[in-house]
């Protein structure tokens, strides 16, 4: 199959590559009739193009992706310091060397991800339920990697004691989102498959070592060289099992810990703490899965100095 794998990613991350390839063609074919009609264009442009134009495209989705992180940051601060502030803030961010080069150079999509994220915690920290559970739906649906944010989305979603009415359209919603956007590629029944393909291949992830070039916990004992974590640690756990069970234990426990000191102060530090806490101590991490930490961590900064 060539450069082709099998699809191992949620389904709006195959669509967005779908538009892009779509797009490259379309700028393909316009740049084909004037390289056939006009004698002076430059047809090294032509070859570039070929080559490498539906790589550069694929970046412009998460260069954007920078750009809304950016504004982001700057209404965030405008709203709970000032306008001065806040000016300040996205400068620094539009210079942040991890966003660059995550990006614009290396072709990342973890802005994406993280824009989706955040926006939809902020959602639902402003009790706009519906909305946020659809934002982080659409998160969850281009890539599994920020399921850590849902105890701290559950946590806040209690706090806004919801009415029956919006207990019930804040869960439905997002369902019949994933299974509309699912359909076109079950391979057999619709709620099983999309069940079956998040638990055995999206959130398992297609590198499954010990690190997978994260120097954290890991790498520290075993060293970056593929090693996989099916290796067993206790007589009846592997680095697996044993990562994810004392993982999930974290999650709970900061869950609880900010359900009895809630503001978004604490808010924005779990998220810091449960993204380097699954960073340093999962499996299967790779160097960029530390973006998560970054922007909250740097708007818990101009709340305490001494982040």
């Amino acid at each position: 199959f060539g450069g082709y794998t099998h699809p191992n990613q949620p389904m709006l991350y195959i669509y967005l590559y779908q538009v892009v390839r779509y797009l490259y063609l379309l700028g393909y074919n316009l740049l084909w009739w004037i390289n056939v009609h006009i004698p002076l264009f430059p047809s090294n442009l032509m070859s570039w193009y070929f080559l490498y134009g539906n790589y550069f495209l694929e970046k412009i989705p998460f260069i954007l992706s920078d750009l809304f992180l950016i504004y982001f940051v700057y209404l965030f601060i405008k709203k709970y310091f000032s306008k001065r502030i806040a000016l300040t803030a996205s400068l620094i961010m539009a210079f942040y060397p991890p966003l660059i080069y995550n990006s614009s150079l290396w072709g990342g999509n973890e802005s994406l991800l993280n824009l989706l994220g955040l926006l939809s915690i902020y959602l639902f920290f402003k009790n706009k339920n519906i909305l946020g559970a659809l934002t982080f739906t659409l998160c969850l649906l281009f890539k599994s990697s920020l399921l850590i944010f849902l105890p701290v989305i559950l946590v806040i979603f209690l706090k806004n004691k919801p009415k029956p009415k919006d207990i019930i359209l804040t869960f439905l919603l997002p369902v019949a989102t994933s299974l509309i956007l699912a359909y076109p590629f079950a391979t057999g029944p619709l709620f099983p498959w999309l069940i079956n393909s998040y638990l055995n291949i999206f959130l398992p992830g297609i590198m499954p070592f010990l690190t997978a070039n994260a120097f954290n916990f890991w790498a520290l004992f075993f060293g970056l060289v593929p090693r996989l974590d099916e290796i067993k640690i206790l007589p009846f756990l592997s680095a697996y099992s044993f990562s994810t069970l004392i993982g999930i234990i974290y999650l709970v426990l900061s869950a609880v810990k900010l359900f009895y000191n809630y503001n978004l102060k604490n808010i924005l530090l779990t998220l810091v703490k449960i993204s380097l806490f699954s960073f340093v101590f999962l499996t299967r991490m790779h160097e960029r899965y530390s973006f998560p930490i970054l922007i909250p961590l740097y708007l818990l900064c101009f709340f305490d100095k001494k982040f």
